[in-house]
Formats: C-alpha cells, sequence, structure tokens
C-alpha cells in the first residue's frame, strides 16, 4: 500500500510539473504575442508619421511654388527636382524616404502645380465680371423682413407695430 501512495505521489507531482510547464508556455506565448503586436502598432505609427511628413513636405514645395512669380517657377522647380542624374542620384541619397518616395513627391507637387496654374488660366480667363455675378445670386427679392411686418390680421387689434 506504502508502494501505491508513493507511485501516486510521483505521479501527483509530474503531473503538476506538466502543469506548470504547460503554464510558463502558455504565458511566453503570449508575451511574444503582444510583443509582435507592439511592434506592428510600432511600424503603424512610423508609417504614419512618415506619410503625415512626406504630406507636409509635399504641401511646403507646393506653396513654394505658388508664392513664385510663373517666370520662376519652372526654376525653383528645376532646383527641388533637378533632371541632371547626378544631382539626382545626390538629392535621393540626402533624401530621407528614398529615391520611389521622392519620385512620388515629385509627382504630386507637378500634378498639384498643374492644377493650380490651370485654375489660374481659368480665372484670367473669366475676367472680372463673371467672378462678381456668382456672388449675387438669390438676391434682389423681396426683403427677409416683409413677411414679418405686415398685419396679418385686417382689424388692426392684434399687434401695436405700425409699418408706416
Amino acid at each position: 500500500m506504502r508502494a501505491f501512495g508513493r507511485s501516486r505521489r510521483a505521479e501527483q507531482e509530474t503531473e503538476a510539473r506538466y502543469a506548470e510547464m504547460l503554464r510558463q508556455r502558455e504565458a511566453e506565448q503570449r508575451r511574444q504575442a503582444e510583443e509582435q503586436q507592439e511592434r506592428a502598432a510600432e511600424v503603424r505609427r512610423k508609417v504614419l508619421k512618415r506619410q503625415e511628413e512626406q504630406k507636409r513636405r509635399i504641401e511646403s514645395r507646393l506653396a513654394q511654388l505658388i508664392r513664385e512669380a510663373p517666370e520662376k517657377r519652372a526654376e525653383l522647380f528645376a532646383r527641388f527636382y533637378p533632371t541632371d542624374p547626378l544631382a539626382r542620384a545626390v538629392d535621393t541619397k540626402l533624401h530621407r524616404m528614398g529615391l520611389e518616395d521622392l519620385e512620388a513627391e515629385e509627382k504630386a507637387v507637378r500634378t498639384g502645380l498643374e492644377r493650380y496654374e490651370a485654375q489660374e488660366r481659368q480665372r484670367r480667363s473669366e475676367g472680372p465680371g463673371m467672378r462678381m455675378r456668382g456672388r449675387g445670386r438669390g438676391r434682389g427679392g423681396p426683403s427677409r423682413s416683409r413677411g414679418r411686418d405686415t398685419d396679418p390680421d385686417p382689424s388692426g387689434g392684434g399687434s401695436s407695430f405700425e409699418p408706416f
């Protein structure tokens, strides 16, 4: 009977060790999963920060180009984004985001500048009188207060307000 008790106790201790090992393994797996989620969140934050930075850079470059006189825009654009392969390679090396992002930035700035110039041409072709006409629509009709100025009661007893 004692031998049976010892073997039973040894079996319980073994089961307890296995259970503890299983708990440790599960805890380690949970910890690794949390670390992986944290790394993924950090990567997402970096990507978003990079996109925001690129957006600000594009807006800044576009604003600089728009502020310039139309004759000098091409020169400034060429300074920002040179066509010379050597200068372009240097710019790519210095650009924080690499060649692909530099080319995407150039394309976005070029598109924004073209859109702005098209709007400017359209504004100039409309002439000064055309722009003002769009603002005055809906005016010239009866005044808004006219409906409240008159007394709906013909006897005159309802309101003490006299419009004239």
